[in-house]
């Protein structure tokens, strides 16, 4: 059996990804503040603005619990140290 690595893939699909979390990681924080700024000016009571504000709860909870940009910086590391690895196999292996 024959195992290829490309360490080329492996370097942009680990750049993808983290960069794709961190973008991810922007964008909730931006949804967050358009939701409050909706509840903030324009809608004050009634349902709605209760279902925007658990909303925006819920957007809040969603961004502390994730930590996406420390999951981007682990997927990165993850990537390199693999890499690292496989190649120290390989020198025992030739």
């Amino acid at each position: 059996m024959k195992l290829i690595v490309d360490d080329d893939y492996i370097d942009k699909m680990s750049s993808f990804i983290s960069q794709s979390l961190n973008n991810m990681e922007k964008d909730l924080r931006e949804f967050q503040k358009i939701v409050l700024a909706m509840n903030l000016s324009g809608i004050k009571q009634g349902s709605t603005a209760k279902a925007l504000e658990a909303f925006a709860e819920s957007i809040s909870v969603l961004r502390s619990g994730s930590e996406l940009t420390e999951l981007a910086r682990q997927t990165k590391m993850y990537c390199s140290t693999y890499k690292d690895k496989i190649d120290d196999a390989d020198r025992d292996l030739y």
